[in-house]
């Protein structure tokens, strides 16, 4: 899936603990990858042009449900469930990963713990 966004340049970044054990956080077990993806009409299209050929199973799925932050995306189950949501974030603010010649984006947060401390 992760190919799927890469390739058609989806704003995502992985969330959660996948994010949190890269940025240093104490691991904890994870029941999904969670995916945040970019609320904009492109962004939303993109996403479900990357899951068709990922080929999960979203008949029921719109680009508007892709664009209301209030939904969360299922495809899966566990363990191998995926979470996607949308999120307003700064997408440029990640920290990237290549993983079999993937780039994988992942949430930065670094910075946030930074600031945090700072103040």
């Amino acid at each position: 899936m992760l190919r799927e966004f890469s390739d058609r340049r989806v704003d995502y970044l992985v969330a959660g603990a996948h994010a949190d054990a890269l940025n240093g956080e104490a691991p904890r077990a994870a029941g999904a990858l969670e995916i945040f993806v970019s609320p904009n009409p492109a962004n939303a299209e993109r996403v479900l042009q990357a899951l068709v050929a990922f080929g999960a199973n979203i008949e029921a799925v719109s680009r508007a449900d892709l664009l209301d932050v209030s939904n969360m995306l299922v495809v899966g189950e566990s363990p191998l469930r995926v979470e996607i949501r949308a999120v307003e974030r700064d997408y440029g603010r990640r920290r990237i990963v290549n993983v079999e010649d993937i780039a994988i984006n992942f949430v930065d947060s670094s910075a946030d713990h930074a600031s945090s401390r700072a103040g």
